[in-house]
């Protein structure tokens, strides 16, 4: 399997790589992990058409890089995850609209949601939410809702007590949840 896990905003691989710890739980796990980077630090996450989602460069970008990593190192294409924090998180829920034949799961943290959801199919997201960040809460929740009723496998974890972050203490909860989804070829 693979994960791909997209910055937030202003953020670099490097700083999210010390915040996530997710390297920690892709070595015991056998998983390939990226953590791409994004030009001057931000996703172009609101310009991704539903018509034309490969004029996206962040798109095209995530398109290459997964044609790489299958080359190389012969990844399994049906355990494909994308994973972000903050406007990474956006671009996470993009992704898996505008590639939903190629992602298996996503997990969003402190994601502000699409209104609606566009895809071939549907698939499996998990909103990882801190219990302060009472507006998004509520947000994710009816958005779940909604999403549910398009056919979407939909999950929310709030983080109590907590706010925009990324817990490494919930990367084995993350990881239980995404190991369990795969596309069917």
């Amino acid at each position: 399997p693979v994960i791909f896990h997209f910055h937030g905003h202003g953020n670099t691989p490097e700083s999210e790589a010390d915040r996530t710890k997710l390297d920690h739980l892709a070595a015991s796990h056998r998983v390939v992990l990226v953590y791409p980077a994004a030009i001057e630090g931000n996703w172009r996450t609101r310009a991704i058409d539903s018509v034309a989602p490969d004029e996206n460069l962040d798109v095209r970008f995530f398109d290459a890089l997964l044609k790489r990593l299958v080359e190389r190192f012969g990844i399994d294409r049906s355990r494909v995850f994308v994973t972000g924090m903050s406007m990474g998180s956006e671009l996470a829920l993009e992704l898996a609209m505008a590639r939903s034949q190629k992602i298996a799961a996503v997990v969003a943290c402190s994601a502000c949601p699409s209104e609606k959801l566009w895809s071939d199919r549907p698939f499996t997201i998990m909103m990882v939410v801190g219990e302060q960040e009472t507006m998004l809460l509520e947000a994710a929740k009816q958005d779940m809702i909604e999403y549910r009723r398009q056919g979407h496998v939909c999950e929310v974890l709030v983080n109590h007590d907590r706010g925009h972050e990324w817990l490494p203490d919930r990367n084995m909860q993350i990881w239980r949840f995404l190991k369990q989804h795969q596309l069917n070829e």
